[in-house]
């Protein structure tokens, strides 16, 4: 469980969707841990291991292994630029694609920051919480793609 003072921490240093604590937290059901610089959110018998650090100079090997050894997993799923560990050591082993969006972005086309501009205006951001509406849209995104039981497990 995060104090206060962590989750201001790495909420000032997220830099990855997986880093945003509550939207993690409230897809996945499980709770968040900081170590080493490192996010982890545990449910159960499993732990979501993020392996980017929230501080550039961050050795991921060592917080991945002392958060399994306190945790004690029997599942992990690790998100993670590059694995310290053969695949063949995986009981599963799948990969995903990021983008990366270079800053600062390059000039657009005038209709296209037109459109930004105008949705910029539009744009009403509320606090909110995770409710039956949201619930729908992740059960309709799931029935719509064809994602392993791995992937699957993360909307749990």
């Amino acid at each position: 469980m995060l104090t206060p003072e962590e989750r201001n921490l790495v909420y000032q240093r997220a830099y990855l969707p997986e880093h945003l604590i509550d939207y993690v937290e409230s897809i996945s059901g499980a709770e968040a841990y900081l170590h080493y610089d490192h996010l982890c959110f545990t449910t159960g018998n499993h732990l979501i291991f993020i392996g980017y650090p929230l501080r550039t100079q961050s050795n991921t090997q060592q917080a991945y292994e002392s958060m399994c050894g306190r945790f004690q997993p029997v599942t992990v799923a690790v998100i993670a630029p590059q694995l310290w560990f053969p695949s063949h050591t995986c009981q599963n082993w799948s990969e995903d694609a990021y983008y990366q969006l270079v800053l600062p972005v390059p000039h657009f086309h005038p209709d296209v920051a037109y459109m930004v501009r105008r949705a910029a205006r539009e744009l009403q951001v509320v606090q909110g919480k995770f409710g039956r509406e949201h619930q729908k849209l992740v059960e309709e995104f799931l029935s719509g793609h064809e994602l392993t039981q791995e992937q699957r497990f993360i909307f749990k």
